[in-house]
């Protein structure tokens, strides 16, 4: 079952975070000397770098603490693990920690991330999913709000007006195309109109490795997540970027 959680236990204990070592290559210890209107974190060792799996969106109401937490580390010690390339913006993703906290997923249970595997096709921690999950029940942070609510399938005026927004989704997938670069996850029968996760062959293949067939996953309730779009020529779709952003079942 794709995108369940492994341990129940994992978020409550920051120290039970264990992330996955091929997302990183090195490891310093540094000082937070600043941030940016994304939250990406500036090093007093010159770099700047981006929280791995999550993303710190804007968001309304008495509940918005975006960078509580991320301003409370302005001149501490932290350790940083990071991926020595940077992107084309010049920021490293890097998994940070402070007296043992993973600062990703505190602001997860906290209600002041959101998990995505961004541009990478896996999680680096996919324990998040379930922070997130405790998170949204207890309506902590933006999840107080119906900005973020998970978006029901059917419902196209909503995805319309989230179009080009990352956005969580749920629904039941009435049928699927398997096709040589994509695999087309269908929560209606008019192409033209319902919506449509689309999932490279790359990603797909990694999700067969594990079990999942199209006999399985048909007539499933999935939650899944990325950006929406819209197209002239056919209805809203999402793409899958990484294996863990599809959840069977239980995500919601």
């Amino acid at each position: 079952m794709i995108g369940l959680i492994l341990t129940a236990q994992s978020a409550f204990a920051a120290t039970q975070i264990r992330n996955n070592k091929a997302c990183f290559d090195k490891e310093i210890t540094t000082q937070v000397v600043g941030w940016n209107k994304y939250g990406d974190l500036m090093l007093s060792s010159g770099q700047t770098v981006y929280l791995a799996d999550v993303i710190i969106p804007q968001w309304k109401g008495r509940n918005n603490r975006r960078f509580q937490e991320i301003s409370k580390l302005f001149g501490k010690t932290v350790i940083v693990k990071l991926q020595s390339k940077p992107d084309r913006w010049k920021r490293y993703m890097a998994a940070v920690s402070h007296n043992n906290d993973d600062i990703a997923h505190k602001l997860v249970r906290k209600g002041q991330a959101i998990v995505s595997a961004r541009e990478k096709t896996r999680l680096c921690t996919p324990q998040l999913l379930e922070s997130e999950k405790e998170a949204r029940e207890g309506k902590f942070g933006l999840w107080a709000t119906n900005s973020f609510t998970p978006i029901a399938a059917t419902d196209i005026q909503t995805l319309k007006e989230k179009n080009g927004q990352f956005v969580l989704v749920y629904g039941t997938i009435i049928n699927i195309g398997e096709r040589k670069n994509w695999t087309y996850l269908n929560f209606g029968t008019n192409w033209k109109n319902d919506l449509a996760a689309m999932i490279p062959a790359g990603i797909w293949g990694k999700l067969k490795e594990t079990g999942l067939s199209v006999n399985e996953i048909k007539g499933r309730t999935v939650l899944l997540r990325g950006t929406v779009k819209f197209s002239d020529h056919w209805g809203p779709s999402i793409e899958i970027q990484a294996t863990e952003l599809l959840q069977l079942d239980g995500g919601v």
